[in-house]
């Protein structure tokens, strides 16, 4: 039996509906059972807290920036798959990773507050020995007690709070963070 060409692309046209649906069915499934409740925070808010934990390059495109607490953002964390991608060096390495996590905080919870923090400086712990430079996430949460920042590394989930004059150091690395980007 012999298929048409027509036949497969017909066939291809309805796998790619069929997947889009399910791509949107699974949002839409993710918002419902992680209700995501939302604050808003002034571009000059938030820029004042970053430069208040040390950023010196700070980028905000947007004017509103939605947080959500801490607790949530370990539930969306739990749940996304950035982290199950397989990491494909110069292809899907770690800017890629930092980009996805970003883009579906926002596109499934309206949660513009993953940042990017870009050309980190990463260190050998408690030494000036420079081991390379990495792209990951920051997110900002909100807490009763007021925000709180998180290196957060959407490879692998790990993930510490930022504080002010204090080393951000996980695992083998330390983070010398200076550039983030907020979109």
């Amino acid at each position: 039996m012999n298929i048409s060409n027509e036949d497969i692309k017909k066939v291809n046209t309805a796998m790619l509906g069929f997947s889009n649906s399910m791509e949107k069915a699974s949002e839409r499934i993710k918002r419902i059972a992680i209700k995501v409740e939302t604050a808003k925070f002034s571009k000059v808010f938030i820029r004042n807290f970053l430069a208040g934990l040390g950023f010196e390059n700070i980028y905000l495109a947007d004017s509103t920036y939605y947080l959500t607490n801490w607790e949530t953002w370990k539930k969306i964390i739990k749940w996304d798959w950035v982290d199950k991608r397989k990491y494909l060096d110069d292809r899907y390495d770690c800017d890629n990773f930092a980009e996805s996590f970003s883009s579906m905080a926002a596109a499934t919870y309206g949660l513009n507050s993953a940042a990017k923090a870009k050309n980190t400086r990463i260190d050998k712990p408690n030494t000036d020995i420079l081991w390379g430079h990495h792209r990951h996430n920051l997110i900002i949460a909100n807490e009763k007690e007021g925000l709180r920042a998180y290196l957060y590394e959407p490879m692998n989930d790990n993930y510490i709070e930022i504080k002010r004059n204090e080393p951000t150091v996980m695992g083998n690395w330390e983070y010398n963070l200076k550039n983030l980007e907020i979109q």
